[in-house]
């Protein structure tokens, strides 16, 4: 297994919130996902119109986590819990 290599200029931010938001996945195989934020985000990878619930994959605030990402997965969205809001950065690479 390699360790993740960043693809420069491959990355998105997105602004969770009680409301589900989403946004396109950068370019790779893999993702590193980092809650910025002082509160959970619940993160869910999908298509496009794909939404986040608060079952879905939690990220406790300064959490990393590098994920795969499949073909039909273009998009991430991201929800926080009722009266909390975070910031999620996404950098696309290659490697776990």
């Amino acid at each position: 297994m390699n360790p993740f290599q960043p693809k420069p200029g491959a990355t998105a931010s997105l602004s969770a919130t009680a409301t589900s938001a989403t946004a396109t996945l950068p370019d790779g195989e893999h993702m590193r996902l980092h809650n910025q934020g002082s509160f959970s985000v619940f993160v869910r990878l999908g298509a496009t119109g794909t939404t986040a619930v608060t079952s879905d994959m939690e990220l406790v605030p300064g959490m990393i986590e590098v994920v795969a990402v499949a073909p039909s997965q273009t998009h991430i969205a991201g929800v926080c819990a009722s009266g909390e809001s975070t910031t999620l950065h996404v950098q696309g690479g290659e490697g776990l």
